[in-house]
């Protein structure tokens, strides 16, 4: 058996009311690997799939095409809700095609598959077009959806054996900052060397959930709230807290909903998943997701079973999960990360503003440290680092330079590592955004804790030589900010350091732990930062899973 490894990964999501335009006279049908259902039960019960191969970074290459698809890990995508379908994501978030307001198919400049496979599945039974079988009903808890998930991944390896082989990765967003890490415990549980997934090395990639007790505190030091009013959301905090004491879940779901109102009305905000909206609307207010996937062509190339008319979240099997909302998942975390490597992310807004003033990055972290697990001193003794915009575009023109390592992962090491290697010095920094062809051999235990090698600093030292001087770079920021002015376009958005370098994001880790707050992204981070989000993703990617093989 492959040694395990697991990743977590987690993101946020909403949804709305809308008509449908007119749908064109050419429709554009998605250009998937395959698609279709695969069993789960004995009652007829079965999850709708959708598979997109890796996309090649060497297109006239074939003999490397080949290998990078040969050993690119597989995403598996789980959307949030409860109750959402992870094919909302392929089509709004992070696949290769995105749905327009026309209804066609425009390239997703920052798709997740430019490294990785991915694999969305629309679950649990009834989210999507999953289909509950005869006398089964919804899940009403994380074991039994996980239970199901688990099945549904044994039949689609199983379908598909040369996958077998590939690394898998759980992510997320949203409320699946509980399924991946129930899924993620359950095959923790189940793969003692049997089944198509003891042969997967594992990862996982976990979204992060606000922790009650921080609500009134996020708000309030934003600014978004007043004294009187933050005591009144600390109060309804303890009473929610207790309901969850007594096991009252569905009264505790019901009241958090209601301080989370009370927040949103207090501040005059159209919704606490984004403070910068002015008027309230969900992510694809237009439901052009929904209209794309009930045109009858795109539903017969997908291989959906007749009658089905797909929503992006499921009002029925968000009821039926509404007393678990509430429970917590947070004691499965530590045997995870004894077992995988773990990547926390979330958004958190530009300049001084919170965009996901729920979920966001104050509220997540006061779970994330009351964590018991045997990394965590060393991860709460970790220096938080910044992630800047120059260090992405070093570490992509390395790569398409070909000077990134054929052997490793590399997305760009070097790039990655710039700003803390400046900080801390070469021979201190231990990293696990970056790394590439440094990081050590895949193990359970002990987590790894990655060194930035000679070899990673004579990679950085040509990105630097190669892109000019810092400085240099600030120059030509302000320079470019200058005009923008004068063209009435205003400086560009976005946080910037006292160089006026453009701060993608922080990230810490240690422990085997990794997070990272992305600077410009609020709930939904592949919507609202692609091209940064999926960088940190192949960043982290190409430091925790083993070298490719070498192209002669």
């Amino acid at each position: 058996m492959n040694t395990i490894q697991l990743a977590l990964l987690i993101l946020l999501a909403a949804g709305a009311a809308a008509s449908c335009p007119p749908p064109p006279s050419q429709v554009q049908l998605p250009n998937a690997t395959a698609s279709g259902y695969v069993p789960i039960d004995d009652k007829g019960s079965q999850l709708f799939f959708l598979f997109y191969e890796a996309q090649s970074r060497a297109p006239d290459d074939p003999k490397r095409a080949a290998s990078r698809r040969a050993h690119a890990p597989i995403t598996l995508w789980l959307q949030g809700g409860p109750g959402c379908a992870s094919l909302f994501g392929a089509f709004y978030e992070l696949g290769p095609d995105l749905v327009d307001g026309e209804l066609g198919l425009q390239p997703n400049p920052g798709a997740w598959n430019r490294k990785s496979a991915l694999l969305f599945i629309d679950q649990p039974v009834g989210a999507g077009f999953s289909l509950p079988g005869k006398e089964r009903s919804i899940p009403k808890d994380e074991m039994t959806l996980a239970a199901d998930l688990y099945c549904g991944l044994q039949a689609f390896f199983q379908r598909y054996p040369d996958l077998q082989a590939h690394p898998l990765v759980i992510a997320g967003e949203s409320y699946a900052g509980k399924y991946v890490p129930s899924i993620g415990h359950f095959i923790l549980q189940q793969t003692a060397g049997k089944g198509p997934l003891a042969a997967l090395s594992r990862l996982l990639l976990l979204p992060l959930l606000a922790s009650v007790m921080a609500h009134a505190d996020t708000a309030y030091f934003q600014g978004y709230i007043d004294p009187h009013q933050r005591v009144r959301a600390m109060t309804m905090q303890l009473e929610v807290v207790q309901l969850i004491a007594a096991g009252r879940w569905e009264e505790a779901h019901g009241l958090r909903s209601g301080l989370l109102e009370h927040i949103r009305s207090s501040a005059g905000a159209a919704t606490l998943l984004d403070m910068g909206r002015c008027v309230y609307e969900d992510y694809d207010a237009g439901k052009l997701v929904d209209c794309y996937l009930n045109l009858p062509e795109v539903q017969e190339a997908l291989g959906v079973a007749p009658g089905l008319r797909f929503e992006s979240c499921s009002d029925e099997v968000g009821e039926a999960l509404g007393p678990d909302v509430m429970k917590t998942v947070k004691h499965l975390v530590p045997d995870l990360l004894a077992a995988y490597p773990m990547l926390l992310y979330q958004g958190r807004g530009p300049g001084s503003c919170m965009r996901d003033a729920q979920d966001g990055a104050a509220s997540s972290e006061a779970w994330i440290y009351a964590v018991d697990w045997e990394g965590r001193a060393a991860f709460s003794g970790a220096k938080r680092r910044i992630l800047r915009a120059m260090d992405m575009e070093e570490g992509e023109e390395e790569e398409e330079e070909g000077l990134a390592g054929e052997g490793a992962w590399n997305v760009g090491s070097a790039g990655a590592t710039a700003s803390s290697a400046e900080e801390a010095g070469v021979g201190d920094a231990q990293l696990l955004l970056g790394g590439g062809g440094a990081a050590a051999a895949a193990s359970v235990r002990p987590q790894r804790q990655l060194q930035v090698t000679a070899a990673v600093a004579s990679s950085l030292d040509r990105s630097i030589q190669r892109s000019g001087s810092r400085q240099q770079t600030a120059e030509r920021q302000q320079t470019d900010d200058r005009q923008q002015r004068q063209d009435g376009g205003g400086p560009a958005l976005g946080r910037r350091d006292a160089s006026a370098q453009r701060v993608v994001a922080y990230w810490k880790q240690g422990g085997g732990l990794t997070h990272v707050v992305l600077t410009e992204a609020g709930h939904m981070v592949p919507r609202d930062a692609p091209l940064e989000a999926r960088w940190v993703l192949e960043q982290w990617l190409a430091a925790v899973l083993p070298p490719q093989p070498s192209i002669p």
